[in-house]
């Protein structure tokens, strides 16, 4: 129940910061693309290893994000993204299977620049959804979180821009005390 309320209560921030949007203008030229790359770790999943009788368990995936975002402010932007943060995969004596996590997550991002260098924090919600295979099939599930994450850029040219950062998704599936942890590099492209 509350991570449904944490969805709302992004979702809700996000609508009703669009009239204060449109009266500063919004310019296309605000807009931006992206995306990243990184390593994750589904922090907690393999803790249950033990009681199905697990003889292998790997929680560490490659993960990618597909992002557009608005830069209201030179210190405020809203970002939308489409994040796979990879799967976990169990192996046990009876057979072996995986879930995959995929969300879409909606944040704001507070930075502090400095010359072409910036190093920003990000707070939103997320909508995940795990689908499960092997030995789990029939058990896919979808739930809501919070999100955060810091990170730093630098904009070597006037429309491209580079990232580093750490994102942290909060009681990944439901019931669970999974933390899928995300440390990343990124490129962005703004319409400039």
């Amino acid at each position: 129940m509350k991570s449904v309320a944490a969805f709302v209560v992004a979702l809700a921030s996000a609508i009703f910061a669009l009239p204060a949007a449109a009266q500063m203008n919004m310019s296309a030229s605000n807009l931006y693309v992206g995306a990243t790359y990184g390593m994750s770790r589904l922090a907690g999943a393999c803790n249950d290893a033990a009681s199905i009788n697990a003889t292998a368990c790997d929680n560490e995936d490659t993960a990618w994000r597909a992002l557009v975002g608005y830069q209201f402010h030179p210190m405020f932007s809203a970002e939308v993204g489409y994040h796979d943060v990879g799967s976990v995969e169990v192996s046990t004596r009876a057979g072996s299977g995986s879930a995959d996590v995929k969300l879409w997550e909606l944040v704001g991002i507070a930075a502090y620049p400095i010359q072409q260098f910036n190093v920003y924090g990000k707070l939103g919600g997320y909508r995940a959804t795990t689908s499960s295979s092997g030995i789990f099939s029939g058990s896919d599930e979808t739930n809501t979180g919070w999100t955060w994450g810091l990170g730093a850029g630098w904009e070597p040219m006037k429309n491209l821009g580079l990232r580093i950062e750490y994102q942290r998704y909060l009681d990944v599936g439901n019931g669970s005390d999974v933390n899928v942890n995300v440390a990343s590099v990124g490129v962005l492209w703004r319409f400039r």
